[in-house]
């Protein structure tokens, strides 16, 4: 490597674009606006299982896609595939998607018995088959948005103006974020440090299966399937 090549390398990882300055702006708005609506949630509504998670699927596609990338389509030159949604490398992006989700669902799968993990979990075995299935197409767009956020808007659109390591380490920031609620409850029976290693290790996993894809569609795919094998396994197999 020469000298030119070092400092075009160094440069991405410490000087912002322009357009990584409006998509770090646009994540921490995104960020802090769901937060609001979590904090309204959390201590002003009294909502059933089900409205829960269609407030939280209509937040989510509020403030992880309209907002983002509704700013990217009117404001910027970015297009679908500069955010890791084409069809190029789809069969490769969906096997790897489903191997780095795998891992997670063998963590929850034998995360099941221990007290405060099945508590949060087990509700859903009172709900009729209409209301269940209802609740896993809600859950599962909500998977899929994580993925469409996380990776697509923040890592895949960082990475055209930025170096990969910068865009790994901002989109791993956001994904602990996310994921904190997931890392509380895992704590208990896979100890803290054993849920951050989880959850920053799926995180660079996937990060590399997108980068080196281009392609974020399989690992929402990949995640949709964690959460509808989970919850299938509990409600007909646990």
């Amino acid at each position: 490597m020469n000298l030119s090549q070092f400092k075009m390398k160094t440069n991405k990882n410490f000087i912002l674009h322009p357009r990584s300055r409006q998509i770090i702006i646009l994540t921490i708005i995104s960020a802090l606006l769901a937060g609001s609506f979590y904090y309204y949630r959390t201590n002003y509504l009294s909502l059933t299982p089900l409205q829960d998670n269609i407030f939280r699927a209509v937040r989510m596609t509020c403030v992880y896609v309209l907002l983002p990338f509704g700013w990217a389509r009117v404001f910027t030159e970015l297009k679908s595939y500069d955010f890791g949604i084409t069809r190029k490398k789809l069969v490769t992006s969906i096997v790897f998607g489903l191997g780095v989700y795998s891992i997670a669902l063998a963590a929850f799968l034998l995360s099941l018995g221990h007290p405060e993990f099945d508590r949060h979990f087990r509700w859903g075995l009172g709900y009729t088959i209409t209301e269940w299935l209802l609740i896993m197409a809600l859950v599962s767009w909500m998977a899929f948005v994580t993925d469409l956020w996380t990776r697509g808007f923040i890592l895949m659109s960082l990475a055209k103006f930025q170096s990969p390591l910068f865009a790994i380490c901002a989109q791993n920031i956001t994904w602990l974020v996310v994921h904190l609620y997931e890392i509380a409850i895992l704590g208990p029976s896979m100890g803290i440090l054993g849920a951050l290693g989880l959850t920053i290790g799926l995180g660079i996993l996937g990060d590399i299966v997108a980068l080196k894809t281009k392609n974020i569609i399989g690992l929402g795919i990949g995640h949709i399937f964690l959460n509808l094998a989970f919850f299938g396994y509990l409600r007909f197999l646990g």
